[in-house]
């Protein structure tokens, strides 16, 4: 919710700041806020900075906590360029949210390989600390007890998301032999 807050605020806040460009010097009020809207998304960014950290450090990066995390960046550099800049240019903001939305869009650090790579990561450490995933094959656990409510639901989460987005290619990849077989 917090992240939400934060990009509503900030998305709403510099589009006001964007187009009462032609009414700064007829308003007082305007010039003010003008002057100190990016100050005032600072501390907004350091709480966002906050929340997105906790969620990653629970759960690993996800595409939605990915897209947070470089919005946030987008946002810390637009503020930083408005607070210290002499000339304020207002093409920057348009511009660098171009350089951004392409540096995110390829690459192994894209939106969707580097958090589908760690989510993987993270599954396969679970499927280890449960005992399933032993060397390269998967061994079924022999009852239901064998592996704690909270490392079960986790493993769960880990195959749902990433089925979610992929349809589990990156599963069936990584364990073509069993899918074979149970195929």
């Amino acid at each position: 919710e917090v992240s939400w807050m934060v990009i509503g605020f900030s998305l709403f806040g510099y589009l006001v700041y964007i187009f009462s460009y032609i009414f700064e010097w007829e308003n007082r009020f305007i010039r003010f806020f003008r002057k100190g809207f990016p100050a005032v998304v600072l501390p907004q960014i350091a709480m966002l900075g906050y929340a997105i950290y906790l969620r990653i450090n629970q759960y690993d990066l996800t595409m939605n906590r990915y897209f947070v995390v470089v919005f946030g960046i987008w946002l810390l550099v637009i503020s930083l360029y408005l607070l210290f800049s002499s000339k304020k240019y207002l093409a920057f903001i348009p511009t660098i949210l171009t350089v951004f939305t392409i540096l995110v869009s390829i690459g192994p650090w894209s939106v969707y390989h580097l958090p589908m790579d760690r989510q993987m990561k993270r599954l396969e450490a679970n499927l280890v600390r449960a005992n399933i995933l032993q060397g390269n094959t998967i061994a079924p656990l022999k009852t239901a007890w064998d592996i704690s409510r909270d490392l079960s639901k986790e493993v769960y989460e880990g195959i749902n998301y990433i089925c979610g987005f992929d349809d589990c290619v990156r599963i069936k990849e990584r364990f073509a032999d069993q899918y074979k077989k149970i195929e």
